[in-house]
């Protein structure tokens, strides 16, 4: 599977990226409820995040965690979302300077096909291809969202 989509955003690169690491704030942005958001460290890498993953069907909502890979300042942040059931789904974000006051957010997942009937039916029934996408189009909306209104205060 390959998915990326970017979007650019009429804030400072450094205020966007400081924004998207702010863990607190993606009940806001996001697809994903962090659980004990208040608490957590997302600095450095090995730091965890667990979440709800929001559903569009009432009483569904799938439990997961994210772990931080990799994080370059203000340029790109690498981490790997686990929900139980799914297959492993690498994340990376790249935060590009887009002339004065603005930057472009490039998200990218990118899974090898595992081979075999089963991950075959399983990516076919699930869609997983499709609703990664749908909610990182989502998670791009909702930002654009915050930092289209931070822009014009």
């Amino acid at each position: 599977m390959h998915v990326e989509l970017s979007r650019t955003y009429p804030v400072a690169r450094n205020k966007g990226f400081d924004y998207f690491m702010d863990v607190r704030s993606w009940t806001d942005w996001t697809t994903l409820d962090v659980v004990d958001s208040e608490e957590v460290k997302w600095e450095f890498s090995g730091d965890e995040i667990r979440y709800f993953r929001k559903s569009s069907l009432p009483g569904l909502s799938m439990q997961g965690k994210v772990v931080l890979d990799e994080v370059t300042p203000q340029e790109m942040v690498r981490m790997t979302m686990t929900t139980r059931g799914l297959p492993e789904i690498p994340v990376e974000c790249r935060f590009a300077q887009a002339g004065p006051g603005a930057f472009t957010l490039t998200l990218t997942v990118h899974t090898a096909d595992y081979p075999g009937f089963i991950w075959d039916a399983l990516q076919r029934l699930m869609f997983i291809e499709t609703m990664t996408a749908r909610d990182m189009r989502k998670s791009l909306d909702g930002l654009e969202k915050i930092l289209g209104q931070a822009a014009t205060s």
